[in-house]
């Protein structure tokens, strides 16, 4: 997940990251994000800004892998 242009003007988001990475919590290995460690978000969507390096509504994005649920599915 290389961070899209946009993101760097999303400076909490870009500098959050960049610290993520430099604490060793993730690490990027062939243009994916691997986390080393357990790590919890504020919300879904940092989560999700963070690790897609897009803006993405963090409810639509998150799916439960047993059968594609969205968070807002599950929440509703």
């Amino acid at each position: 997940a290389v961070p899209q242009p946009h993101m760097k003007k999303v400076k909490s988001y870009w500098r959050m990251r960049k610290e993520l990475e430099e604490e060793g919590v993730l690490q990027i290995e062939d243009e994916h994000l691997r986390f080393l460690q357990s790590y919890t978000f504020a919300s879904p969507t940092a989560a999700a800004h963070i690790l897609t390096g897009s803006n993405r509504p963090g409810p639509l994005v998150w799916k439960r892998k047993t059968d594609g649920k969205t968070l807002k599915e599950l929440s509703d």
